[in-house]
């Protein structure tokens, strides 16, 4: 399941940079974050900020992927962990009750 999902948030990782998606998002919240700290002025920049992006995509894209595949990682030990941890806890318990 979570092998499923993790494929699932690559496949959309993937089609968000290809559509031009995550180059929009990331132009727009620099421009936000310059227009909230004092410079309106950011706006003019846009189309040199999504350039920018653009050629930083595939290092970007990259990242992002890692980040999932680490994410998936953590999330099948942190299960694995909690599973274990399930089955201690009713075997102690049949124990007690059988005991």
């Amino acid at each position: 399941l979570i092998d499923k999902a993790a494929a699932q948030l690559t496949i959309s990782v993937d089609k968000a940079f290809e559509t031009g998606l995550v180059n929009e998002m990331i132009a727009n919240a620099i421009v936000g974050v310059c227009t909230y700290i004092g410079l309106p002025q950011a706006a003019a920049y846009k189309p040199l900020i999504k350039q920018t992006i653009q050629i930083i995509e595939p290092t970007l894209r990259n990242v992002v992927k890692k980040g999932v595949v680490h994410c998936r990682e953590f999330a099948k030990s942190a299960m694995r962990q909690s599973v274990e941890a399930a089955k201690n806890y009713a075997s102690k318990l049949m124990t007690k009750i059988l005991a």
